[in-house]
């Protein structure tokens, strides 16, 4: 049951982030980052993220201008997805809140949001936005709420890890 709420719930991030896609995006080296050990690389949407302690790479995948990168370790999940937008903050918060169902906002500010199902296995998801030139990239952390205080400090080491150029 735990899993099935977890994948539902990363399921319909997922497909609102704009996930799909034909085309696969493999994590590279390049030269200005041979010092630093790279778990995924895309230059194209100019993301990049160090290798962390624990954390793998489980998917990446690139459909026209969108990108959706998801990494794992033990019970969290982590999706990195950029795309071309004109929207606000406000209204893909919106829309990522409207897809994911009934939830309780926990934590709401300009570029963050964090809410917790309100399935009998609680799932917690904290949303971070982020724009840079004609992308915004949404970073996406999802585990269940009975080991979020364990997972955060782990949520905080990958998210210091993702470089963007």
């Amino acid at each position: 049951m735990k899993k099935s709420a977890l994948l539902l719930l990363l399921l319909v991030l997922i497909l609102l982030a704009g996930c799909g896609g034909t085309k696969e995006a493999k994590g590279t080296g390049s030269a200005e980052t041979a010092d630093l050990k790279m778990m995924y690389e895309n230059e194209e949407f100019n993301v990049k993220v160090k290798e962390t302690d624990g954390w793998k790479l489980a998917k990446a995948n690139v459909n026209g201008s969108k990108l959706n990168a998801k990494f794992e370790k033990d019970t969290i999940n982590a999706i990195i997805s950029s795309l071309i937008t004109e929207k606000s903050f406000k209204k893909i918060k919106n829309e990522l809140i409207t897809g994911a169902g009934e939830v309780e906002i926990l934590e709401k500010k300009e570029n963050y949001i964090s809410f917790v199902s309100t399935m009998k296995t609680k799932i917690r998801t904290d949303i971070y936005l982020e724009k840079q030139g004609e992308y915004t990239y949404i970073f996406t952390f999802v585990t269940p709420v009975a080991h979020y205080e364990k997972a955060n400090n782990e949520i905080n080491k990958l998210r210091q890890n993702i470089l963007m150029n």
